[in-house]
Parts: structure tokens; sequence; C-alpha cells
């Protein structure tokens, strides 16, 4: 059971954008000099403490569409997989994830070191990785209604293309080429106001079951 709970979690953060992270690191002084006008717009992502958007994820064989929500160390995926409706709440500064499935009605805990393979793939966090990949400026192109730069980059397992957000730094549509196929992920209806604590909260009533680490 654990190791199921673990598979859950991790695909389904997987899914969600951790696929286009690497390592994250905005990169410090000497990359930020390189990138220039790129590393000014994707400093911006840097400052957004709230953030709420939808998103979908299009891959090979699979499909995932949710929200996300993120402040501060706390994230919140709500969504598919499959044909099954899952929340999955994780709170960085603790360590803990939570994965609960409405119509089951039970929530599990999991520690994070159980799955510490997996990183935070958020757009935000998506934002500073990029400029690790020596990105370059295809053009400017207008994305539902915003203003974007199309950047470039390479990996040694992947060839990757984003859609960056002029005025907030933020990934609208990343196109990722790889060995199996092309996968897509597009974010929309982005909300930058301030969430409430209580939307990283499971419902009342909820059974939580602790998944212990061995």
């Amino acid at each position: 059971m654990k190791n199921y709970l673990i598979i859950i979690v991790g695909i389904f953060i997987v899914a969600w954008g951790v696929y286009f992270l690497l390592d994250f690191d905005i990169g410090g002084d000497v990359v930020r000099e390189k990138n220039g006008e790129l590393a000014d717009i994707l400093k911006k992502a840097e400052e957004i403490d709230s953030l709420k958007y939808d998103v979908t994820v299009d891959s090979p064989g699979e499909n995932v569409t949710g929200t996300f929500w993120q402040k501060g160390e706390k994230l919140k995926l709500e969504g598919k997989v499959g044909e099954r409706e899952i929340v999955v709440i994780i709170d960085k500064e603790i360590r803990t994830a939570y994965t609960y499935i409405p119509e089951e009605g039970v929530a599990t805990q999991v520690s994070m070191d159980s799955v510490r393979e997996v990183k935070d793939g958020s757009i935000k966090k998506q934002a500073g990785d990029v400029l690790r990949h020596e990105p370059v400026i295809l053009k400017e192109e207008t994305l539902s209604g915003k203003e974007c730069v199309v950047i470039e980059y390479t990996t040694p397992n992947i060839e990757g293309k984003m859609w960056v957000w002029k005025e907030h730094g933020l990934p609208l549509r990343v196109e990722v080429e790889e060995e199996r196929g092309v996968t897509v992920m597009e974010a929309e209806n982005i909300d930058l106001t301030e969430l409430s604590e209580d939307v990283f909260d499971l419902p009342p009533g909820v059974e939580v079951m602790e998944v212990p680490v061995f």
C-alpha cells in the first residue's frame, strides 16, 4: 500500500510539470549576466507569492488537466489521473504530502522523504530552471492576449521550447521533445491574488491515514 500511494503522488506531480524540470536554480550572477534581458524577465516569477492556474499536460498516451495553487511553501494540485479525481497537497516546510481521493473520502499522509526525488513542477519553478540550459530567444509572440518571449533550449535528453509571459516571467506554454515523443504543458486562467491559507486544508471530516517511512 505504501509503494502504491507513493507512486500515485509521484505520477500526479510529474504529470503537472516536474517532467520539465531538471534542477531548479535561477543560476546565480554569472548565468543572470549571460542571459541579460531574459534573466530579468524570468526573475519576475521569483517575486510571486500566491499563484493559481489551470493546467493541461498532453504527453504520449496520457492527458492530465486540473488546477494548481501555490502560496509560499504550500502547493495544491487538483485534477484527474485517468478517470480518478485526485487532490495532492504539499507542505514543503514540514516535508509532508497529502493525497486525497474525494470518492473514497480518505486522505493519506506521506513524508516527502518517501518521494524525495520529486521536485516542484510549478510554472514558477520552471521559470528559474530554464536559465541553466543556455536558452535562445527565438521571437516574441502573443499567447491568449499576453505578450511572450519564445525561447528554445536543449538538455542532454530533451529539446524544449517555452513561451514566457513578459509581464510576470511565467511560462504559459512548454513543449518538450524527447525519445518517447512530444509533451505539451499549457497554463491558463492565471490568478496572482492572495490565496487564503484554508485553500491548502483537507475538507472537514476526512480520515487521514499516515503512511510510515521505512
